[in-house]
């Protein structure tokens, strides 16, 4: 009786030792940080359904462009709009405003 007691005993910590090791070696790999470019419209509730109309329109205009920012977006229940742009570094805000500068032209 004693036996499986160690036994059931020394298999439950090596299944325990596992379990801890195994967020130290899933953390192994350095997390790069995602930034983000993030704007934020107010839309006075009469307005809302032109500001939506407007945005599917751009969405047209950006749609033919080849640009490699994807974009993400949101809107609450108090008429804000959110639009999130991944960014690599601060200098990629230049680049995304140069595209669709050549978009709208």
């Amino acid at each position: 009786m004693k036996s499986k007691i160690s036994v059931l005993s020394a298999v439950g910590l090596a299944v325990a030792a596992c379990l801890v090791a195994l967020p130290v070696s899933t953390q192994a790999q350095e997390q790069k940080a995602q930034g983000y470019l993030m704007e934020d419209y107010v839309v006075k509730p009469s307005m809302a359904k032109q500001f939506e109309a407007a945005t599917a329109e751009e969405i047209g205009l950006y749609a033919g462009i080849k640009s490699p920012f994807g974009w993400t977006a949101y809107s609450s229940e108090d008429f804000h709009y959110y639009f999130f742009i991944p960014i690599g570094n601060f200098a990629s805000i230049d680049s995304i405003y140069a595209a669709f500068g050549q978009a709208k032209t």
